[in-house]
């Protein structure tokens, strides 16, 4: 079975939303929004968040957000190098690892 490793916060809540891709097959979503995971810095965050990109329904997509709060993984962060430069697609499809 395959997951999708997604590339944008913002845009892949977007595709849920819009039925695009199921939730169920998200993996992690590696964002390259720089953020702390504390409540304040996450609720700002999503509040940014649906003024722009999630202006059609921004509680839904905030619900959306927080399901996916602890598949999202922030590389930049400690890579210290921007993995996204060049990226043209939300999603990227995965195998999971085996046991």
């Amino acid at each position: 079975m395959k997951l999708l490793l997604g590339w944008s916060l913002s845009f892949c809540v977007k595709d849920i939303f819009e039925g695009k891709i199921s939730i169920d097959d998200v993996l992690a979503i590696a964002s390259g929004t720089s953020f702390t995971n504390d409540e304040s810095s996450w609720e700002l965050l999503l509040d940014s968040y649906s003024k722009s990109y999630w202006i059609k329904d921004p509680k839904k997509c905030k619900e959306i957000a927080n399901r996916l709060r602890n598949r999202i993984v922030q590389p930049e962060t400690f890579l210290m190098m921007n993995i996204h430069q060049g990226l043209t697609k939300n999603w990227t499809e995965v195998e999971p690892p085996t046991s």
